[in-house]
């Protein structure tokens, strides 16, 4: 019985919860920044979106990279490691100072949420 299809379906739809999960995480983290007028609260999400737009930068880059005839064949397998080595690759650049868009958002929204403090 061939069932190889199964597995891909599965890690696809783990994939897009896991994304809407991020998604969500992100913004819960941005509204509770928000709220508590916390500070690093706001610094630490700004950090995670950049290491979100880095890792997509990274599958983007990966999709790019034409696969026929090398070493290692791909599979599901390296499919996944890749994605996770990319994810945590991803957060360490992004903690590291990055490519300045948290410092960036960062700048943003705090003078945005100061003139929001000054209205009301």
């Amino acid at each position: 019985m061939e069932v190889n299809g199964l597995g891909s379906l599965a890690f696809t739809n783990y994939a897009n919860d896991l994304y809407i999960n991020e998604e969500t995480n992100f913004k819960q983290k941005l509204e509770a920044a928000k709220k508590l007028e916390d500070d690093n609260g706001l610094k630490e999400a700004c950090t995670e979106m950049e290491s979100y737009f880095i890792n997509y930068l990274f599958k983007v880059m990966r999709g790019t990279v034409n696969r026929e005839g090398s070493f290692i064949k791909p599979s599901m397998a390296t499919e996944t490691y890749e994605d996770m080595m990319y994810e945590e690759v991803s957060k360490v650049y992004a903690r590291a100072g990055g490519i300045g868009l948290s410092g960036m958002l960062y700048k943003q929204m705090s003078a945005e949420l100061a003139a929001v403090d000054l209205k009301a």
